[in-house]
């Protein structure tokens, strides 16, 4: 795990940072400066861009990742991927001119603005297609760091200041929007310029054009995955499409809320399973399952570690951060619980679909997902209109719940291998005991007062009790470096 360790905590480091960065757009500046309306459309356009980039990339990130190590050419392997992403935009967008009236007509009654800027729509979903692109390869060479520092930095810094510059009237809405996503084109570009300057940059000299001519294996892992990733994107995103069709933009603005509070719980997985999505890549390469079960096994228990530390964090403070929004946005709490505890069930239970995609048995990922995205549609349609923004976040509770487990169940069928162990038991115990006292301290007359007491003693009895516990050695180490380092600044 060191290697893990080491990269992924640069790259939590800088997501976290731009977490930072996000809060202040998405709790102080975004839902002050926009209307609900406003703010409704933004977060729609990013999810249908979002969702339909993942459809047009066609695998293409997945291939370079998934068979880098068996190419082990750089030049061919970005260009295996490249083609698939190509080909997949071009009948993407197609798809799109050709509907373009029946899609605006779908959202038209509630939400009025999409169709006024319905061709970005093509700007954004190409931008972020390649960024993610590039950002594969980067992993494959293990130089993630930069492309953290686009993502979770500079791209957060170019939407700070679109809003400030709007809140100020210097530009208008429209071209607020405009560079919301030109932003995502810039970090593309700069992701490029990345590749050239460390001396990366494949030539297509060198490639092997043969692959191309070989690539049923690479179209069938592509096409099944992409549709695997797809499900689950629209999993996590449909909530916020479904929310467009039957609610009103308004909607759609205060569950968003909830929903960037809800990500920030993934953000230390995320950093992990970067890093070690090509590790198991590599080990079922070499047909060795041995360092795949470590790697789930210590992976899970940080990742539940980290994410469960900050559900419990955020759910003591979200009375405080809901008096820096306005009053509609206080219907986002109830959101956030369900939408929480998705997140960390999900991480929680493992990279069981990290295994399952490298292995042989990669089509079954797409089938649970179809089956899932399915399950995920009946049930924001019957809860959306009931329980309006806290019906969408149940919904999508449910269908994480399933997922999870319905993948869990398979890979230790097929493979024997199992997230738990004693330590996670404790874990498990651990984060009930640290929800459940701090209900029992005493509240204060200030909110802020009381989340700051609250939040400390959480921290100390919840890191405490790992520590002295020992859940896990990752965990120890890091506590003991943040000690000295603390230590260290007092000298």
């Amino acid at each position: 795990m060191g290697v893990i360790t080491k990269g992924s905590l640069k790259y939590t480091t800088l997501q976290y940072a731009g977490v930072f960065i996000s809060l202040i757009n998405a709790i102080f500046l975004f839902p002050r400066f926009l209307t609900t309306e406003e703010l409704g459309l933004v977060r729609l356009l990013f999810a249908f861009a979002f969702v339909l980039a993942h459809i047009a990339q066609f695998g293409g990130d997945n291939v370079i990742i998934r068979f880098h190590a068996q190419i082990r050419d750089n030049s061919t392997t970005l260009l295996i991927g490249a083609v698939f992403s190509t080909i997949g935009l071009l009948i993407t967008s197609l798809i799109l001119l050709t509907f373009k009236n029946q899609i605006i007509t779908f959202y038209n009654s509630k939400s009025n603005l999409l169709g006024d800027y319905f061709y970005w729509l093509l700007l954004f979903i190409f931008s972020i297609i390649f960024y993610h692109l590039l950002d594969a390869f980067l992993s494959t060479l293990f130089k993630n760091t930069f492309t953290a520092f686009l993502k979770f930095i500079l791209l957060k810094l170019f939407h700070l200041i679109a809003i400030v510059a709007y809140s100020y009237g210097y530009i208008t809405f429209d071209t607020f929007i405009q560079v919301y996503i030109c932003a995502q084109l810039i970090i593309t570009f700069l992701a490029l310029g990345y590749i050239i300057y460390i001396g990366q940059m494949p030539r297509l000299s060198k490639a092997n054009f043969g692959y191309l001519t070989t690539t049923m294996s690479f179209s069938s892992f592509g096409l099944l995955t992409v549709l695997s990733k797809l499900s689950l994107i629209l999993i996590e995103r449909l909530d916020i499409l479904m929310l467009g069709k039957f609610m009103e933009l308004d909607s759609v603005a205060i569950y968003s809320v909830a929903f960037s509070l809800g990500t920030i719980l993934v953000i230390p997985s995320e950093g992990i399973s970067r890093i070690i999505t090509v590790l198991i890549a590599k080990a079922f390469d070499k047909s060795n399952i041995e360092p795949a079960r470590e790697l789930y096994k210590k992976s899970a228990l940080n990742q539940f570690f980290a994410g469960s530390l900050l559900f419990v964090l955020i759910s003591i403070n979200y009375p405080w951060l809901l008096t820096f929004l306005p009053t509609d946005y206080r219907q986002s709490e109830n959101a956030f619980l369900f939408l929480g505890l998705a997140k960390v069930i999900y991480i929680g239970l493992g990279a069981n679909g990290l295994i399952i995609v490298n292995s042989k048995y990669y089509r079954w990922d797409t089938y649970f997902s179809l089956l899932l995205l399915i399950m995920t549609m009946l049930t924001n349609y019957y809860f959306i209109p009931r329980l309006g923004i806290t019906g969408a976040a149940l919904a999508t509770f449910l269908s994480f719940l399933a997922f999870s487990v319905v993948k869990l169940l398979f890979v230790y069928i097929k493979f024997r291998l199992s997230p738990f162990s004693r330590n996670y038991l404790k874990l498990f115990i651990l984060i009930l005991a640290s929800y459940i006292l701090h209900s029992f301290i005493p509240a204060f007359h200030s909110l802020f007062l009381d989340s700051i007491i609250k939040s400390i003693f959480t921290v100390m009895f919840f890191l405490g009790i790992a520590y002295f516990g020992k859940i896990s050695p990752e965990i120890n180490t890091f506590i003991q470096k943040a000690w000295s380092y603390c230590l260290g600044i007092r000298r």
